[in-house]
């Protein structure tokens, strides 16, 4: 039977390792293709693009995060998923 103690024991071990899944990735120009789907890096050409998808109410609230309310906003965003280079643009 396991004590309260090895128990505690076994949760961190266990948040650290989920803590530790999240391996260092840059997507360094890959671009991932099938026939329905293009994920790739975010380019400055997708502002407009970004803005209209992240500005509908509602949309955002979903993922956890408000709805952009202007373009410059998004602007700002976007420049941090460029710099980052850790998210895909659908």
């Amino acid at each position: 039977m396991e004590t309260k103690i090895e128990s505690g024991i076994w949760r961190i071990r266990r948040y650290e390792e989920r803590k530790n899944m999240n391996a260092d990735f840059r997507i360094d120009g890959k671009v991932i293709e099938t026939k329905r789907l293009i994920l790739r890096s975010f380019k400055q050409t997708d502002l407009e693009d970004f803005y209209e998808y992240a500005s509908v109410e509602g949309v955002g609230e979903m993922a956890g995060w408000k709805h952009h309310e202007n373009i410059a906003e998004s602007q700002s965003i976007m420049n941090s998923f460029i710099s980052e280079d850790k998210a895909f643009a659908i």
